[in-house]
């Protein structure tokens, strides 16, 4: 009798009972008390299976070192910007520059994720834009000039360390392709008969998706390059990988060792990208 004098009122103020009642059950799935954490712990679950292992790994790390002991039990209606942006001075303070834009994009995620699922209203994230310390990028030099290269060339031919990271030095030159992939680089994968290498997608640095679903990158080799690869099949053929580690032929170069074998030549590489947290 309660219910229909309910549903009788609701109509003669012009409202739609069962509207009403699927506005109301959509609303109690929304949790306004969600915490930081359990949100964005939620959105990582969403996400991780488009992104790759190791964006999935550094993403979540960072929060839990930098964001979570400050804001993570807190609602996230109830985090300002403010707040944030001293949990990000914190980051600054240790001197870190990439590592705090990194998070504060990860919180806009987090705050994007949670207004989608109804937990908040705004991204405070978004209102700290421009208000951290720029990242300032330093441009290293290239050998550009014929005779440098000229140079470098020479004092690889030179280089008498261990000849599998001669080789290494001389492909990186030669093939322009990233150290990871030199490194890495399979006997499987070469095809000394018709001068091709062959690079499975899951190695190139590209999406989840396209690392399962993509086709592998073909590099030409010269007759250079078949040359020396000939030299150090007898050497490090029967293993897996073209360039083993010196401690174990299981693993691959140390990405450490062209670095080094560079400087011992007088030459300063580039720094590698450092994973940011």
């Amino acid at each position: 009798m309660h219910r229909q004098q309910s549903f009788t009122h609701q109509h003669q103020r012009g409202v739609d009972p069962v509207l009403e009642r699927q506005l109301e059950r959509l609303s109690n799935r929304s949790d306004p008390e969600a915490t930081f954490e359990v949100v964005a712990r939620e959105f990582h679950t969403t996400k991780k299976r488009s992104w790759s292992l190791e964006y999935a790994r550094r993403w979540l790390e960072c929060l839990e070192k930098d964001i979570f002991p400050w804001l993570g039990k807190l609602p996230l209606k109830q985090i300002s910007a403010p707040m944030l942006l001293q949990a990000l001075r914190r980051v600054e303070a240790r001197g870190a520059r990439e590592l705090p834009h990194s998070l504060l994009e990860a919180c806009g995620q987090t705050f994007r994720y949670s207004i989608a699922t109804g937990r908040c209203d705004r991204n405070s994230a978004a209102d700290l834009r421009g208000a951290l310390r720029p990242v300032l990028t330093k441009h290293m030099a290239a050998i550009l000039e014929p005779k440098e290269v000229r140079e470098l060339m020479l004092a690889i031919r030179g280089y008498d360390g261990q000849l599998t990271t001669r080789v290494a030095l001389y492909l990186s030159a030669l093939l322009f392709q990233r150290p990871g992939n030199i490194r890495q680089m399979e006997w499987e994968e070469v095809d000394l008969e018709a001068s091709m290498w062959k690079i499975p997608s899951e190695k190139m640095k590209r999406k989840k998706s396209e690392k399962l679903n993509g086709r592998p990158h073909l590099v030409p080799l010269a007759r250079q390059a078949v040359a020396v690869l000939r030299d150090l099949q007898p050497l490090t053929g029967r293993g897996r990988y073209v360039f083993p580690a010196v401690v174990s032929p299981k693993r691959p170069m140390s990405e450490n060792t062209v670095r080094v074998a560079l400087r011992r030549m007088g030459f300063d590489p580039a720094p590698e990208k450092r994973i940011p947290c």
